[in-house]
Formats: structure tokens, C-alpha cells, sequence
């Protein structure tokens, strides 16, 4: 997911967002940055989340494509000769590896998607 799609979710989750109470919100007086910050953004971090763990699992696609494609050192390099050699439990480590740091990251986005929104039900 490139920064394009990401930015099309958001503008496609403020296109979604309910225009019953962006009207309570206009009818009680707010003005326009009232309606952004109090109505529109709290509706559209939700999407927001989703997009990010969404891209967070491309970039980590890729950064694994990428490390076995074209690496010169590293966790692509030794994946690359664990290939060569056929040493399939060094191979698995390193997938492993990757496993516990998409994890580890995934759960980072969901403790702070879950801090951001603490006031959903």
C-alpha cells in the first residue's frame, strides 16, 4: 500500500462519515475546524488504523521480498545462502524472525490505535 492508497482511504473515510452528525454538530453552532476537530476526525481514526496495519503488513511483504531479491548482508544475505546450501532451519529462523517483528510491530499499532480510541465502545 503506497502512500497514494493511504491517502485515498482517508479521503474515502471522510467522504464516508455521517452527515447527520456533521448537521446536529452545524445546528448546535460549531464552525467549520468545531466540525473538523470534533465530528470528522473522531469518526475517521478507526479507518485511519485499519489503513495503517493494513500497510504495515505490505511493508513488511516487501521488506521480505526485497531482503531476498537484492540483499548483500544481513537477514537477506543469510536467507539467500541457507537457500544455496539448503539449510531449511536457518531459512525457518529467519522467517521467524520476520513473523516476531511483524507481531511486534502489529501490536504497537493496535496498542495505540486502541489508546487513540479508548472512548469507543
Amino acid at each position: 500500500m503506497d502512500s497514494g492508497s493511504y491517502t485515498t482511504n482517508i479521503i474515502e473515510a471522510i467522504d464516508n462519515t455521517d452527515r447527520i452528525r456533521i448537521n446536529f454538530a452545524r445546528t448546535l453552532g460549531a464552525k467549520n475546524m468545531d466540525v473538523y476537530t470534533n465530528v470528522i476526525i473522531p469518526m475517521i481514526v478507526p479507518n485511519i488504523i485499519n489503513a495503517t496495519k493494513v500497510a504495515l503488513g505490505v511493508a513488511w511483504a516487501i521488506a521480505l521480498g526485497g531482503e531476498f531479491l537484492a540483499a548483500q548482508d544481513g537477514l537477506g544475505r543469510l536467507l539467500i545462502v541457507s537457500q544455496q546450501y539448503m539449510e531449511t532451519g536457518r531459512m525457518l529462523i529467519i522467517l521467524i524472525v520476520f513473523i516476531v517483528l511483524t507481531a511486534i510491530f502489529g501490536w504497537i499499532v493496535k496498542v495505540t490505535g486502541n489508546r487513540i480510541t479508548r472512548w469507543m465502545p
